[in-house]
C-alpha cells in the first residue's frame, strides 16, 4: 500500500504541474485582455506560493507544540518535519520568484501608459541597433524578413522552449530560473536584431505590440 501511494504521489507530482500549466495557458488564450490575464496569473502564483511558505513556517511551530504534548523530543520531530517539507518549501520559493517574473511580464505587455512608454523606448533602441548593424553590412535577407513578419510566433516559440527547459531542470533552483530567463531574453533580443522591417525606413517605430508611440515618450 505504501509503495502504491508513493507511486501515485510521484506520478501526480509530475502530471499536476503540466495540467496546471495547460489550464493557465488556456485561460490566458481565452482572456479578452491577455496582458491582464498574464499579470493576474503571476500575482496568483506568487501569492499562493507565499501563503504556502507561511503555512510551512506555521507547521514548524505546530510541530514543536505537538512534540511537547506527545512527550517526544522537539528537535527530533523538527528534523523529521524539515526533511519532509524542505523540498516543498524550496519549490514554493521557486514558484514565488517565477510568479513575480510572470507578473512583471504581464505588466510590460499591458496597455498601461508606463508600459507603453517602456515598449516604445525598447522598440526605438532595437530599431536603431538594426539600422546600425545594417550600415555595417549585416544583411539577414529573407530570413530577417521572415523573422519580422512572424515576430509574435518567434517570441511564442522562445517562451515555449523556455518552459520546456524549466520542466526538464526540475527540481528547480533560483539559479536555474534566473539562467533560463536571461537566456530567453537574450535569445529574443538577438532574434529582434536579426529582423528586417521594411516599414522602419519610412515610418516611425511603434512599440513591440504594434501600439502607436505615446506622446512625450521620446
Amino acid at each position: 500500500t505504501a509503495r502504491v501511494v508513493y507511486w501515485v504521489a510521484v506520478t501526480a507530482g509530475w502530471l499536476l504541474p503540466l495540467v496546471t500549466l495547460a489550464l493557465f495557458a488556456i485561460g490566458v488564450l481565452l482572456a479578452r485582455r491577455r496582458s491582464v490575464a498574464v499579470l493576474g496569473l503571476g500575482v496568483a502564483i506568487a501569492l499562493s506560493a507565499a501563503v504556502l511558505i507561511a503555512l510551512f513556517s506555521a507547521g514548524s511551530i505546530a510541530v514543536s507544540v505537538a512534540a511537547d504534548q506527545l512527550k517526544v523530543s522537539p528537535s527530533a520531530l523538527n528534523v523529521i518535519y524539515q526533511t519532509l517539507t524542505d523540498p516543498m518549501q524550496h519549490t514554493a520559493l521557486v514558484a514565488a520568484v517565477l510568479g513575480v517574473f510572470i507578473a512583471i511580464l504581464g505588466w510590460v505587455l499591458g496597455d498601461w501608459s508606463a508600459a507603453r512608454r517602456l515598449r516604445t523606448v525598447v522598440c526605438g533602441l532595437n530599431s536603431s541597433a538594426r539600422h546600425g548593424l545594417a550600415e555595417r553590412g549585416l544583411d539577414t535577407g529573407g530570413f530577417g524578413r521572415w523573422l519580422g513578419r512572424h515576430r509574435i510566433l518567434v517570441r511564442v516559440v522562445v517562451v515555449a522552449l523556455a518552459v520546456v527547459w524549466l520542466l526538464l531542470l526540475r527540481p528547480l533552483s533560483f539559479g536555474d530560473i534566473v539562467l533560463v530567463i536571461i537566456v530567453a531574453l537574450l535569445a529574443t533580443w538577438m532574434l529582434e536584431l536579426l529582423q528586417r522591417r521594411p516599414e522602419e525606413a519610412t515610418a516611425a517605430p511603434v512599440d513591440e505590440l504594434g501600439h502607436e508611440p505615446v506622446p512625450g515618450a521620446q
